[in-house]
């Protein structure tokens, strides 16, 4: 099958290039200028739309770096990964569905000397569905919670996260032990490729207990096989030092048929998972992530402008206003 390559480019966690053509087009140097000089590094201000209050005080955060290039990627397949690996498929395909199930020896011993066991692998089936993510997990988490279970948890965005002090309910490992085995992880699956990300947020899940009620507190006694809280993280592969948001492929299956066929639009979408990657650890013994990675092809453009910074903030009130958004927790570049 002929491999589809795709130009994107990671701006904004809402394309900030939607209308800006009408305003000013800066470069990332002058947007860092803009946001010092203006005293921007924080969006403090309250909203009201259709009888409700949007509060919004939100770092503006912006990629150190000194341009924005426009990049040709492709597609890290699962499939590619594991058989480049040498991982051998698991005996036992019964619950695969359209994926393909596999068996890695490798992945606990890296996470823990102590540990033995063998993690399962699950991607895509390429016969059957067309997308690029891997899925590694062992005992996982949110399996033992499956039924009628629920948890109480906080959530935590970037300029929040303190990463030696954050602990989930009765677990002797910190956050920032989880988000070092969610490197470990990532550096077995993708060795020799860059894999360096962003955290998109935090949350840290209590123990499983039993659902009592209709409200997500209304809890009651533990799951006894759940004896500690869990990390979730959700986090953006970074690409040059700018954090990856969206994937084309929805936008390109709306796109006039003149200009694109549906079956080019359809193999753009083997990214769209791109916005799921996940992490959940509650030790070494169990865990899953969820990854769809990117790889760099070729430059195709050294440098372009993006818009100013008051564009940016003038385009996302419209969309308050308008009542498309009704919470802002971090505004990145």
């Amino acid at each position: 099958m002929k491999k589809l390559f795709f130009t994107m480019t990671s701006l904004l966690f809402m394309c900030i290039m939607v209308q800006m053509a009408k305003g000013e087009m800066i470069s990332v140097v002058e947007a860092k200028r803009e946001i010092a000089e203006e005293n921007l590094q924080v969006w403090d201000k309250t909203y009201t739309a259709f009888g409700r209050k949007i509060s919004v005080k939100a770092k503006i955060g912006i990629p150190d770096v000194e341009k924005i290039p426009i990049l040709q990627v492709k597609a890290i397949m699962g499939k590619e990964v594991v058989e480049e690996m040498g991982l051998e498929k698991s005996s036992d395909q019964g619950n695969a569905g359209a994926g393909i199930l596999y068996d890695d020896p490798y992945i606990l011993s890296k996470l823990s000397d102590e540990n033995s066991g063998v993690a399962t692998v699950f991607c895509a089936n390429p016969e059957e569905i067309d997308l690029a993510f891997l899925q590694s997990s062992y005992d996982k988490p949110n399996s033992k919670r499956y039924g009628n279970w629920g948890y109480i948890s906080e959530y935590y965005y970037p300029d929040e996260i303190n990463f030696e002090t954050i602990y989930a309910e009765e677990n002797e490992q910190s956050l920032f032990s989880a988000n070092e085995q969610l490197k470990t992880v990532l550096q077995n699956y993708y060795e020799n490729k860059d894999v360096d990300y962003d955290i998109d947020y935090i949350e840290v899940r209590g123990r499983a207990r039993k659902k009592v009620g209709r409200k997500k507190s209304d809890l009651g006694d533990y799951k006894k096989d759940y004896p500690k809280g869990t990390y979730y993280i959700s986090f953006r592969q970074k690409m040059e030092g700018i954090p990856v948001y969206l994937d084309i492929g929805k936008k390109m299956l709306t796109t006039d048929r003149t200009h694109i066929s549906q079956d080019v639009a359809l193999k753009c979408s083997r990214v769209s998972w791109i916005t799921n990657n996940e992490f959940e650890y509650m030790d070494e013994e169990s865990f899953i992530i969820n990854a769809t990675m990117l790889k760099i092809e070729k430059r195709i453009e050294e440098d372009v402008p993006i818009a100013s910074v008051d564009k940016m903030i003038e385009t996302i009130e419209r969309a308050i206003e308008e009542g498309y958004i009704r919470d802002v927790y971090a505004v990145r570049l």
